[in-house]
């Protein structure tokens, strides 16, 4: 893992963290604000809950880049027999080294997963800024057990 757990709770900005969820496998693309960074992205995602309320969707960049994140209120999540789909309102990018997390971008999303404790699983992530910036996200997990963190 390229980032420790210490990165995470500075993306809830507020709330403490209640569990980061690791899952492994390959970033099928990743386009942030329109430019596409999908080198960058290495083969792990975050999702995180904080006891604000706010879940996480982290994709992991290289050691120099940081993290970039797909945030939204969990009490709108939607559960299905598939997947889960989390309405996502805003963007936020931890730079490495960073204290903080850049300013929130504010817009609308969502991001939809399988559950990757059942095998391969796909998570998709789209999101709009009010400028119609957007930001779009592909992963698949490689089916291997994920890594559950209560801090």
């Amino acid at each position: 893992m390229v980032v420790g757990l210490s990165a995470f709770p500075a993306l809830a900005q507020t709330g403490a963290p209640k569990s980061f969820t690791f899952v492994s496998g390959d970033c099928v693309s990743l386009t942030v604000l329109d430019s596409d960074i999908t080198t960058e992205c290495q083969g792990s995602v975050v999702l995180s809950e904080y006891t604000n309320g706010r879940v996480n969707i982290a994709f992991v960049l290289t050691s120099d880049r940081g993290l970039f994140s797909f945030s939204g209120d969990q009490a709108e999540q939607v559960l299905d027999a598939d997947a889960v789909t989390q309405p996502i309102d805003s963007l936020l990018m931890l730079e490495a080294g960073a204290a903080a997390p850049r300013p929130r971008i504010m817009g609308t999303g969502e991001c939809r997963w399988g559950d990757p404790f059942a095998g391969p699983a796909r998570i998709d992530c789209r999101f709009r800024a009010p400028d119609g910036a957007e930001a779009k996200a592909a992963f698949l997990t490689d089916g291997a057990e994920p890594d559950v963190v209560t801090p």
